[in-house]
């Protein structure tokens, strides 16, 4: 399956949840969730049924941790992948968790008559930022990449219309997120013969 990144410079686009260089000339890779499918579970967390992003993302997750053998050091983490892909896949990542937490701190300034809601939305993005400073640490990552991409990620909208546009791919030069719409990505599938949904488990 071939998919249209639709930017100006496309020899600079790569894939947010398999890493790989997009190449209108050629097939995706079939490791990337986009077609292979998402998965039920990985590494504890559950796909969630109409929450697209999050379980394109846990098929990124499941690349980033898959655990190979090597002769010399045991057993690697991502051991398969190169260092090119790899810091891609661990910055999408930091990324996407980034987006969330920003949603959460929108929900958390509107305040209810529940205290124990805030308090937990409080706790929660707490909870979160440390998460996400632990995970940018244990892959060789700067902390203060964190704090830049609060400045440079974009808060989505979140909701569930088919009419909604999933960011896809990413201008290496740039840094712009490319987004295509939902129903387009899930149309290229079935065409293509792939019948696994992206939002239903």
């Amino acid at each position: 399956m071939k998919i249209d990144g639709n930017s100006k410079s496309k020899s600079n686009l790569y894939c947010i949840y398999c890493g790989e260089d997009v190449d209108m000339d050629k097939e995706h890779s079939l490791e990337c969730p986009i077609i292979k499918g998402i998965p039920e579970m990985v590494m504890g967390m559950k796909a969630i049924s109409g929450d697209h992003e999050w379980n394109l993302s846990l098929g990124r997750y499941a690349i980033l941790y898959t655990i190979t053998p090597n002769a010399t050091e045991g057993h690697r983490i991502g051991g398969h992948l190169s260092e090119k892909i790899r810091r891609r896949l661990v910055h999408e990542e930091i990324a996407f968790n980034v987006r969330r937490l920003q949603l959460s701190m929108l929900a958390k300034k509107k305040h209810t008559v529940f205290k124990w809601l805030d308090k937990k939305r409080k706790r929660d993005i707490k909870s979160g930022l440390e998460h996400l400073r632990n995970f940018t640490k244990a892959w060789g990552f700067p902390e203060s990449i964190v704090d830049e991409l609060f400045e440079k990620e974009k808060v989505l909208l979140f909701n569930f219309s088919p009419e909604e546009k999933i960011p896809l791919f990413r201008n290496e030069e740039t840094y712009e997120l490319i987004y295509v719409p939902l129903k387009d990505l899930e149309n290229a599938r079935r065409a293509a013969g792939l019948t696994k949904s992206l939002t239903k488990i």
